[in-house]
């Protein structure tokens, strides 16, 4: 209870300043009918200048099937499914230095698929841990030691204990450390950007105790326990995250997410002033869904080349923008339950996109927009209705309250374009059964962005 109260009394103000923080919109602008298992797995395996989504959709028996959707265009993607058995996907890099992409998978014991050349997706097992694990192992890349050989992090066989992987050649991981944790079962894994300044990444591990730990390399493949923090203590601290600088103070942070019980939480940023050291600079209270689902994740959503982080907590996904040293406030929030998330530039204009799953099998894509544009859209839109929602092949969507400056785009559930109707009606002759989605987006007549990205339609036998 003594740790509850530390922590709320560190949050209070800053949660509180947090209620006058500038208010932005992050739009949605693509709704996918694929979803991550875990976590979110973003990255370019084929080289090819278009980022994929690495996430699960249903095949034609109804089965749970990894899936590539490479980015094309206007935020369409072309859907590739992997041949692989059903794996929590983790983390993509290039573990082994051959030019060609690994894939860290688990379900049971650590898998690394590959491409079968530097320029294709990776859905080739090439290594598989011969000790399954029995439990999440929140596999990440980090190159901790700096020799340039990415290790593979999880958590260990042992379950209070971190592991690392590093390439004993080609397509070959061999285990080289094995780490204690000091307090508790390690949870969540997050590689910090040097935050004390002595040329060396740390690990951040948080632990189902509310510490969170350091980890520094030492020697190559040989890793030192240099610092900790405990204000979240008896909480469970299940994200972490690296910043780069956010305050612009000289000190890059780390960012933790500690859960106690439904609606109990708290956010926590992190600096080290002087050479391993962990000195929480901000906290703020959150009121998050179950314990244990959570996730933090790290990137530039406005594009002004200073990081912001985003919080799922179960119950919202909540963005924060650092207003001042050492101060941060929440600039966006809605609600939600799903914790995947994951800040990416996906389209690769200098902003990170906001991922999240929104469904069992659905992906929502957001992007920022300037404030006022996204409210009068809002305005406009908010009266269109779309009738019916529930149709079979042949028959009539109706779009009632469109105005001309707006275009409709009919998607499929991978992001496909397959109708844009320009009548204010979607003909759906010749139609496959299945869900789709109605976007509305600007037109030759009218450059702004609509606010209202989507509205979804039933299409059945």
């Amino acid at each position: 209870m003594a740790a509850m109260l530390l922590a709320a009394d560190l949050g209070g103000a800053a949660h509180a300043a947090a209620q006058d923080a500038p208010h932005v919109e992050m739009e949605a602008i693509a709704v996918l009918g694929f979803a991550p298992i875990c976590h979110v797995v973003c990255g370019d395996a084929d080289r090819d200048q278009h980022a994929e989504l690495y996430l699960h959709g249903l095949d034609s028996l109804g089965h749970a099937q990894p899936y590539a959707l490479e980015y094309a265009t206007g935020y369409r993607f072309d859907t590739v499914p992997l041949s692989l058995e059903r794996m929590d996907l983790w983390a993509i890099g290039d573990g082994d230095r051959d030019l060609r992409a690994d894939l860290v998978a688990q379900w049971g014991p650590l898998r690394v698929y590959e491409g079968a050349s530097d320029t294709s997706l990776p859905a080739v097992l090439v290594w598989e841990d011969a000790v399954p694990s029995h439990y999440v192992a929140f596999p990440v890349f980090a190159d901790l030691d700096c020799d340039s050989a990415p290790e593979i992090v999880t958590k260990g066989r042992d379950q209070y204990v971190v592991d690392l992987y590093e390439t004993s050649g080609d397509n070959s991981y061999e285990r080289v450390e094995e780490v204690a944790t000091h307090w508790g079962l390690p949870y969540g894994f997050g590689v910090a950007h040097d935050m004390d300044g002595d040329g060396r990444p740390e690990l951040a591990v948080g632990t189902d105790v509310g510490y969170v730990e350091l980890f520094e390399a030492v020697a190559d493949d040989s890793l030192a326990f240099v610092a900790y923090d405990s204000t979240a203590f008896e909480y469970e601290l299940r994200a972490v995250a690296g910043a780069d600088d956010m305050d612009r103070d000289g000190h890059p942070e780390c960012v933790a997410v500690a859960v106690l019980c439904d609606g109990v939480g708290v956010v926590l940023v992190y600096e080290s002033p002087s050479s391993d050291t962990l000195v929480p600079v901000w906290t703020a209270d959150i009121d998050p869904g179950y314990f244990g689902e959570s996730t933090v994740s790290v990137g530039d959503v406005d594009g002004d080349s200073v990081q912001e982080f985003v919080v799922a907590d179960g119950r919202h996904l909540r963005l924060y923008k650092c207003t001042g040293n050492d101060e941060y406030q929440e600039i966006w929030s809605i609600p939600g339950y799903a914790y995947e998330v994951a800040l990416y530039d996906i389209d690769d204009d200098g902003r990170d996109e906001l991922i999240h799953r929104t469904g069992a099998y659905e992906t929502t894509i957001r992007r920022y927009v300037e404030v006022g544009v996204a409210e009068r859209e809002i305005r406009r839109l908010e009266g269109v209705q779309v009738t019916p929602t529930l149709v079979r092949p042949g028959e009539v969507v109706r779009l009632d309250g469109t105005e001309s400056r707006f275009s409709v785009q009919v998607l499929d559930a991978a992001g496909r374009v397959v109708a844009e109707p320009e009548d204010g009606v979607w003909r759906t002759d010749g139609v496959c059964p299945g869900v789709y989605f109605l976007r509305f987006g600007p037109s030759a007549a009218g450059c702004q962005p609509s606010a209202v990205s989507a509205r979804k339609v039933l299409v059945v036998e």
